[in-house]
């Protein structure tokens, strides 16, 4: 296996990746603790 070369243009594609994550991250609302509670009390569908 190659060994990774942190480079800059790595980098600047890396810190894109996550900059659109973030933006659309941001777009939804953050689960409140009784909603995370119940969330993980419900079975997953399949």
């Amino acid at each position: 296996m190659r060994q990774f070369k942190n480079t800059k243009n790595n980098t600047e594609r890396s810190n894109i990746s996550v900059n659109n994550y973030l933006k659309e991250v941001i777009r939804y609302p953050m689960v409140t603790v009784d909603e995370e509670v119940i969330l993980t009390q419900k079975p997953l569908d399949k």
